[in-house]
């Protein structure tokens, strides 16, 4: 069959529902053929649901949930708005990899921090993509006020000239500061992650601590009261010894004696 006479169109509930249950145990090519559509159709569902498929590597799958994840958070609408496609793509492999980096144990303010530091850094390529730009401008026209300035050119036009080229060099100089500024911001926010994520560590561990020391405490005790039962049970089991013994025993020979003497034996009878 060929590709135009495929169904076109959106996928029905029940074409999404059979992707859904087949693709962990069916190839895209082949739920495809079932039902009548286009590979790529099915892959992109596959993809924007963050689906496991039968033909796919675990760490394209695991790549894809962590898309998915990312792309259903309330802020990502925003950073769609306010970056363009080529700074979106850098966001999500970002922070991807932040996330993927601290294995999916992130709060949601941990969260809104790493959305923080992408985007101060997005900014950052921006501000040095600028200063690029200007620094190839400065090297042009340093070149054109040499060249004026060997052919004479009057002296009044070489003089306004540099200055242009002066509020060149003091533009690229405030980029250069912005980069300083937004990456001490970057270093400040790392800080700050990293704390909250060692004082939710040390709190977990503190927790664990406590937890394990009264199970020692129950474990104690119960050790403790296991022995004083025994303890008792011994002396129970003594007394009960000593009160047969003290009484009167006839041995094989006839003989009728005590076998147990004491003071309290013999003043007893």
């Amino acid at each position: 069959m060929s590709d135009s006479e495929l169904k076109r169109g959106a996928l029905s509930d029940d074409e999404r529902e059979f992707i859904a249950k087949s693709a962990p145990i069916m190839g895209v090519k082949d739920i495809g053929r079932v039902l009548n559509r286009l590979p790529k159709t099915i892959r992109k569902y596959i993809d924007e649901r963050g689906l496991k498929s039968k033909d796919m590597a675990d760490s394209e799958y695991l790549y894809l949930s962590y898309l998915n994840k990312l792309r259903t958070q309330p802020y990502y609408h925003e950073i769609k708005m306010q970056l363009d496609d080529h700074e979106v793509k850098y966001f999500e492999e970002t922070w991807i990899k932040l996330v993927s980096q601290f294995k999916e144990d992130v709060l949601y303010s941990e969260e809104l921090q790493i959305k923080q530091w992408i985007i101060l850094e997005v900014i950052m390529n921006r501000s040095m993509k600028e200063r690029r730009k200007l620094v190839q401008e400065i090297e042009a026209k340093e070149q054109e006020i040499n060249c004026m300035e060997n052919d004479g050119t009057p002296k009044d036009i070489i003089s306004f000239e540099k200055q242009a080229l002066n509020m060149i060099k003091s533009t690229a100089r405030s980029y250069s500061d912005e980069h300083i500024k937004l990456s001490d911001k970057i270093k400040d926010l790392q800080k700050e992650l990293k704390m909250s994520r060692e004082q939710r560590v040390k709190k977990a561990t503190d927790d664990k601590s406590t937890f394990n020391s009264l199970l020692a405490q129950l474990d104690d005790r119960e050790k403790r009261s296991r022995i004083g039962e025994e303890v008792e049970l011994f002396k129970l089991a003594g007394d009960k010894a000593a009160e047969d013994l003290a009484k009167e025993y006839t041995y094989i020979d006839g003989t009728i004696d005590q076998p147990l003497l004491t003071p309290e034996t013999l003043q007893d009878n």
